[in-house]
């Protein structure tokens, strides 16, 4: 009995989880204190780079949950082409024949002389 494939990989796993931990910390983290004295212009940059730090933590949690699910599963490869297999055989036999068939044409006609 043949042992089944294992399509995870241990170290894009461990890599996902640190990366989700790494993320979610960003999200969580407060957002720094304003002066007692900051006008307007101050609280909104230090909101805007709170709100930064907020996303880059949830891309970073994505990306992470991208990793582990990776780690688990093993990644399906391109979906391009989106058959499996490729072409069907026939197909491609009939491509091959036609191309050669051209091939020798051309070859047959540069070998004949010119009737001119």
């Amino acid at each position: 009995m043949r042992t089944p494939i294992r399509h995870g990989n241990a170290t894009l796993r461990r890599i996902g989880v640190g990366v989700i931990v790494i993320g979610l910390v960003a999200v969580v983290l407060p957002a720094p204190r304003a002066g007692p004295f900051a006008d307007t212009r101050e609280l909104i940059a230090l909101m805007s780079r709170h709100l930064w730090w907020q996303f880059g933590g949830w891309a970073a949690v994505q990306m992470g949950c991208t990793l582990l699910l990776i780690g688990l599963q093993g990644h399906p490869g391109l979906p391009l082409p989106r058959f499996r297999g490729g072409p069907p055989p026939e197909i491609v036999a009939s491509l091959q024949l036609r191309r050669r068939a051209h091939e020798n044409r051309v070859k047959a006609r540069s070998l004949v002389p010119s009737a001119r």
